[in-house]
């Protein structure tokens, strides 16, 4: 995929999928510009300090208890 120099990111996807993102966005009165920074800042500030725990999905996973343990 080309990299220029430029501001700008082109992303071709499903005409579908990009009907549903605008709607859900609209939705939560958010455009896809403040979406992806928000979700670009927490990927990269992530990517920069991993968490402990691993990747939110990981930690937030229900753990069995080992027998003998409370």
């Amino acid at each position: 995929m080309a990299r220029g120099k430029s501001g700008r990111i082109v992303v071709e996807i499903d005409p579908i999928l990009k009907s549903e993102l605008y709607d859900a966005l609209q939705e939560e009165g958010v455009t896809l510009k403040e979406w992806f920074l928000r979700h670009t800042g927490s990927y990269l500030a992530q990517k920069a300090q991993p968490s402990l725990f691993g990747p939110p999905e990981l930690a937030e996973r229900k753990v069995k208890a080992v027998k003998g343990e409370k």
